[in-house]
């Protein structure tokens, strides 16, 4: 079920400029980062919940916020909300970052049209 805010996403128009700025002007460090998908988790530093950067793309409209939850079970998980009557809007799919660490991760929508994302990280 749920366990806690993991991170949000910010979604960004020019990726490299906001993790410079992230960085240089709040101090955050990178902590994963995908050149290629233009995305990078940064943690604050005393820990806790993390911002992550995405450049924009076709898949992302940008200009957006996107609150990211840990989950423990992400099909146990999908199948209790959906039961409450809770809009997926797309199947659960597998991702990776750039070291490897593998995750599942799927998105609903709330009664107002907002997203959220479920994310579950895999044992390697």
């Amino acid at each position: 079920m749920l366990q806690k805010l993991d991170v949000v996403e910010i979604l960004v128009k020019d990726w490299p400029v906001a993790i410079q700025w992230y960085t240089e002007k709040l101090g955050l460090q990178i902590h994963d980062r995908d050149d290629e998908q233009q995305w990078c988790r940064l943690l604050f530093p005393q820990g806790g919940s993390a911002l992550a950067l995405w450049g924009r793309s076709p898949e992302n409209r940008g200009d957006q916020y996107v609150p990211i939850i840990l989950v423990d079970d992400l099909e146990a998980t999908v199948k209790e909300l959906a039961g409450r009557g809770v809009e997926f809007k797309e199947k659960i799919r597998r991702g990776s970052i750039r070291d490897g660490k593998a995750f599942l991760i799927t998105t609903l929508v709330d009664c107002e049209g907002n997203e959220l994302q479920l994310i579950d990280y895999l044992a390697r």
